[in-house]
């Protein structure tokens, strides 16, 4: 990584003496953590301590303190990767998706101004223009839509989703609190009390905020998730040997942006911290020249919302179920608020149900619905069983319910249900109450419209 070559002496002694200060998470601070906490090969647990620390939304200097739910990185070779030893190569993502910097310190490649500037070819992007993230899949490794690069990529066992985290549209500057202010919440013990937005300069720079700086994301999820649990996982946790290199991340969206938890400072939520989010994400504070852009909310401007907002003469699916938004780390899929017929969810604390995902089939799974409210994606990995509230720490983000602890879409086939459930586990269904389902066939006339 390149280092901030613009922080002053003066900014790095404040952050130094913040770290030094007595704070019950000092420890956590720039914590390393080797071996992994997850599938076969599992050397540690999360400690309350770690989770509280993460869940809470607490920062040190270097930002976040969830360096615990980050998992050993292991590069598929099977799958084709190659890595240049060097450190000249992003594997299946090409050089061109990330900046370089020349011998006098330029920084060149993908940055943000550039790509506003058009790409290579003099190219301008539209605000309408649909990016190969949704609409091939992903950018096959090269630079698409407004500099988003993303790759899919999946075995027998794993789908693996690598990208520069760079959002497939046009991506306005970011202050959280407006152009000179902090980066801070009244009363948050602040770990960067002289970083002024639009004035502390860092390769994520502008007059008018911050921007987003390329960084390749990892993530390795299980191509199938398993519901049959005894108790539901943490949200940031990482399923068998799967793995994320970012631990905030509670999943990814289709063009390869992260999905992070519903807070993100001082145990809030970001819309009582305050914070403004265009398409539901936003930047981190350029402490360490790398301001990482990331979802919270739902990224309601990407193809899987907008088709619900756009008028049916104008190719618009309001009364369908949603499309697949992105994935969480347990495998489970996510999708945008809509149900079938276009009616509302009716979500478990972790906010995930079981029922059909497409209008054309009654296959039931068990996936998770974006929302407006808290959580926003998830709150643990679901189903919940009652039991969202044994996985939280410091601040709990779980949703109502269904007042039962198995909650299923009504409408949704019984039969179809006990056939996907009993791949995984025969008897798991006697063992849970569930909501009442099983209604007559749902109409478009019969479902109550869904209210954003």
């Amino acid at each position: 990584m390149l280092m901030n070559d613009f922080l002053t002496a003066a900014v790095i002694a404040t952050l130094l003496a913040f770290a030094s200060a007595e704070n019950p998470w000092d420890a956590l601070e720039g914590k390393s953590y080797t071996g992994r906490y997850s599938g076969a090969k599992s050397t540690r647990t999360i400690t309350a301590e770690e989770r509280a620390a993460c869940h809470g939304g607490v920062r040190g200097p270097s930002g976040r303190l969830c360096n615990a739910y980050k998992q050993e990185v292991v590069e598929p070779n099977h799958l084709g990767f190659k890595s240049d030893l060097l450190g000249g190569s992003y594997g299946w993502l090409a050089d061109e998706c990330f900046q370089s910097v020349d011998a006098n310190g330029t920084v060149g490649g993908n940055t943000w101004a550039r790509v506003n500037q058009g790409d290579t070819n003099g190219t301008k992007y539209s605000p309408l223009a649909k990016s190969a993230g949704w609409v091939d899949g992903d950018t096959d490794g090269k630079m698409g839509a407004w500099g988003n690069c993303v790759v899919h990529k999946k075995d027998t066992e794993y789908r693996y989703i690598y990208s520069n985290n760079v959002p497939d549209y046009y991506f306005n500057p970011y202050c959280p609190f407006s152009i000179g202010q902090g980066y801070c919440i009244a009363g948050e013990p602040c770990p960067f009390p002289t970083l002024k937005c639009g004035t502390t300069t860092s390769y994520g720079f502008t007059p008018y905020g911050d921007v987003w700086v390329p960084l390749v994301n990892w993530q390795k999820i299980p191509l199938e998730g398993n519901p049959a649990h005894a108790t539901p996982g943490d949200m940031y946790g990482s399923v068998k040997e799967g793995y994320h290199n970012m631990g905030a991340t509670v999943g990814v969206a289709l063009n390869g942006v992260t999905i992070q938890g519903p807070n993100d400072a001082g145990a809030v939520n970001v819309d009582e911290a305050g914070f403004q989010l265009m398409c539901g994400g936003h930047v981190t504070p350029p402490v360490d020249a790398y301001p990482l852009y990331h979802y919270h909310k739902p990224a309601d401007c990407t193809p899987p919302f907008k088709a619900a907002a756009i008028p049916v003469s104008h190719g618009g699916t309001p009364h369908q179920h949603s499309d697949l938004y992105g994935y969480a780390n347990d495998g489970f899929g996510i999708y945008a608020y809509n149900d079938l017929a276009g009616s509302a969810p009716v979500l478990d604390e972790c906010n995930g149900h079981f029922g059909p995902v497409s209008e054309n089939s009654s296959e039931v799974v068990y996936h998770y619905h974006a929302t407006t409210t808290t959580p926003y994606h998830l709150a643990c990995q679901g189903p919940a069983l009652g039991q969202c509230e044994d996985t939280q720490g410091a601040t709990s983000f779980c949703g109502k319910g269904c007042g039962a602890e198995v909650c299923v879409q009504p409408g949704t086939n019984k039969a179809q249900l006990e056939a996907y459930v009993a791949k995984f586990n025969q008897t798991w269904l006697q063992s849970y109450t569930a909501n009442s389902y099983e209604l007559a066939q749902v109409t478009k006339k019969e479902v109550q419209p869904l209210l954003m």
